[in-house]
């Protein structure tokens, strides 16, 4: 509930709280006597169901063995630029806008003058919270650095079972087989955009 509220809204006093138990839980997963037990009972549970939850379990136990202040320091980082995704409201004209009128803007609005306003106040969280994500990418590399992986990517593959090798084989594979789709569909759309624009389809901009 919580975290809902803190989605919609960004108040610091559900930030507060998501951050507490966040760090909490973090702890209990840090216990390294936990973390070894579980390790134990991998190699000596031959039951296929037990086995798998103690795999599940060591795998959540993995993240949190590393130092408390690079765990505490990422739950609170990336709980801070969820704060500001939330709340940011990007500036139109030297008024603040909140996204849905921008929306509405980019949909139906004739002034193309206005509408490229309206699409580069779009872009201006991205500036907010830019130095923040960077740092952040650094602390997980850091994680998985940590871990035995190269970076963050490799992690979050590895607790989903899954191969990055695997993974980036069946991204490419989905990107060929779609392409002539897409870029059937693609030409369409702009097709019927620069008719609505009275433009060319190689003039159409991103706020057209």
């Amino acid at each position: 509930l919580a975290y809902w509220e803190f989605s919609i809204r960004g108040e610091s006093k559900y930030q507060e709280v998501i951050q507490q138990c966040e760090e909490t839980f973090s702890d209990l997963h840090a216990d390294s006597r936990v973390a070894g037990q579980l390790e134990t009972w991998l190699q000596e549970h031959q039951d296929p169901l037990t086995n798998r939850q103690l795999q599940l379990l060591s795998r959540e136990y993995r993240r949190s063995s590393v130092p408390e202040e690079l765990r505490k320091k990422i739950i609170a980082l990336s709980l801070e630029v969820e704060e500001t995704l939330s709340i940011f409201k990007p500036s139109l004209r030297g008024e603040r806008c909140p996204s849905n009128q921008l929306d509405r803007i980019l949909l139906g609005e004739q002034d193309e003058s206005l509408r490229r306003d309206a699409w580069l106040a779009t872009r201006q969280v991205g500036s907010e919270v830019a130095e923040r994500t960077i740092e952040l990418v650094h602390l997980r590399n850091e994680v998985a650095r940590q871990l035995g992986f190269d970076n963050y990517f490799e992690l979050a593959v590895d607790d989903e079972e899954l191969q990055p090798e695997w993974v980036e084989e069946l991204l490419t594979e989905l990107e060929n087989q779609s392409e002539t789709a897409w870029l059937r569909l693609q030409s369409k759309l702009q097709g019927e955009l620069a008719t609505k624009c009275g433009k060319s389809a190689e003039s159409l901009m991103p706020w057209d």
